[in-house]
């Protein structure tokens, strides 16, 4: 691409991201609240990626190494290998009966949510909003756990 397309390319990108950003603004955030445009760029990312953490890091990742932040990115991505491996909350014991009909049901209804360092969609019926408790599906595994909903974070 010569410099010429290059200079056009980031001016339409940064008018373009600029309109996003103040839309966003407008459709996000309350009058009086004065977000910072990387404030605002972060909620676009993590609305795009449906809240899910790993293309968020990536995204960061990605970012950091274009911007010439090689160190720091190595040190981020190290941490983040690390967090990934930290056995998470035993989900053993929440396991429930693998149902095909109530993961499509989860899927279409439930909303994103992570469980320890675990990502996946949670859910409630009738009986778990009275038990307090939520149906979570793990993104990974696709595995079905009944979990006290205090452990669920949205």
């Amino acid at each position: 691409m010569s410099i010429e397309n290059q200079e056009a390319f980031m001016t339409s990108l940064k008018w373009n991201m600029s309109d996003l950003i103040e839309r966003t603004k407008i459709q996000s955030y309350v009058d009086n609240a004065e977000p910072s445009e990387a404030e605002v760029v972060g909620l676009i990312v993590s609305k795009y990626f449906k809240w899910n953490g790993t293309e968020i890091m990536e995204v960061m990742l990605s970012s950091l190494e274009d911007a010439n932040f090689h160190e720091l990115r190595e040190r981020l991505l190290k941490t983040y290998k690390e967090w990934e491996a930290e056995p998470s909350v035993n989900m053993e014991k929440y396991k429930i009966r693998q149902n095909k009909k109530l993961k499509k049901i989860i899927k279409a209804f439930g909303q994103k949510a992570k469980v320890g360092n675990r990502e996946g969609i949670y859910s409630q019926s009738g009986y778990h909003v009275r038990h307090n408790l939520a149906l979570f599906l793990d993104d990974k595994t696709q595995t079905l756990y009944s979990v006290p909903m205090s452990m669920v974070i949205k």
